[in-house]
């Protein structure tokens, strides 16, 4: 007995080496990087002279390819400002001294909290590149499937893990270059507004709270000699007809409210510029601007902020 006992410990002392060593390879494939596109986060440059935070509305807002500057997107679909701040702290050492970071504010980022399935499915995003104690709400089994074990569920990808991969890999772009017919425009407004008022209506109690964090990311930023700067990017007439004049007006005594602490923070509203409002041909729905509408954006946002 004692014998058998022996061998099945060596046995699964072996079996836990074998299996760590490819965990471990499998890791530093481009096949497991790219999970839940994140893959960007591995190749955060040095020296950012701009960054920005924020949600989708950002994250296809800010084109800094092709310009003369390091810049990054630190943007993800329904990113919180939770994930925002934690993204920042953990990054804020590749930002240059003077540089700037941009903290993008759309209708519904002082109310995305974490309590619906809308969070649930994006969560699973931040295990790969953030520490643990840095996911909000995490789950074993999450974390196990995108971080410590992601061979687990690996399936056919495990071959990658034994493949020499020929070039560096480079994240692909995730721009969109099309637009969408008018008609099709408005009736994909009723559901996005609608599903953002949805949103609003069930953060309303914890936005003091995400008020807060964004209170404390301009402060971070200021101590680290780093220039914040608030932003809402452009959205067409069909999105922002949804949204009422008390609801605007809301929005704008919040971010006021905000800023009377930080006296030198620009807000720069282009949430209802006419450059891009009245102009569907520059998104590719109702509220987020395509490759076209993203590159003329960043170029005016930079010269706005010189």
């Amino acid at each position: 007995m004692l014998r058998f006992i022996k061998k099945s410990i060596v046995f699964l002392l072996v079996l836990s080496i074998m299996v760590g060593y490819v965990n471990a390879r499998y890791k530093q494939t481009n096949i497991y990087k790219s999970i839940n596109g994140t893959d960007k986060f591995y190749y955060v440059p040095q020296n950012i002279d701009i960054g920005n935070l924020g949600t989708s509305h950002a994250q296809y807002a800010f084109v800094y390819e092709d310009l003369d500057l390091v810049g990054f997107n630190f943007a993800l679909p329904a990113q919180r400002v939770y994930y925002d701040e934690k993204i920042f702290e953990k990054y804020i050492e590749n930002f240059k001294e003077g540089s700037t970071v941009i903290i993008p504010i759309s209708y519904i980022s002082f109310y995305l909290g974490y309590d619906n399935e809308n969070f649930e499915d994006f969560n699973k995003m931040y295990y790969p590149f953030l520490s643990i104690k840095d996911i909000k709400k995490p789950k074993l089994n999450e974390y196990l499937k995108y971080k410590a074990l992601p061979i687990i569920t690996a399936e056919s990808n495990i071959k990658y893990a034994f493949i020499k991969e020929e070039k560096a890999y480079e994240p692909k772009p995730t721009y969109r270059v099309s637009t969408m017919p008018i008609d099709k425009m408005k009736e994909e407004s009723n559901d996005t507004a609608g599903r953002h008022l949805e949103f609003i209506e069930e953060g309303r109690k914890d936005k003091d709270k995400f008020v807060a964090i964004v209170d404390d990311i301009l402060a971070t930023a200021i101590k680290n000699n780093i220039k914040p700067v608030i932003t809402t990017t452009p959205f067409t007439i069909y999105y922002n007809e949804h949204f009422s004049e008390d609801f605007y007006k809301e929005f704008e005594e919040t971010i006021d409210k905000l800023l009377e602490k930080y006296p030198d923070v620009k807000y720069l509203d282009y949430s209802h510029d006419p450059r891009f409002e009245n102009s569907p041909e520059y998104f590719f729905d109702s509220s987020h601007l395509n490759l076209e509408g993203g590159k003329l954006f960043t170029k005016i946002i930079l010269e706005d902020i010189r």
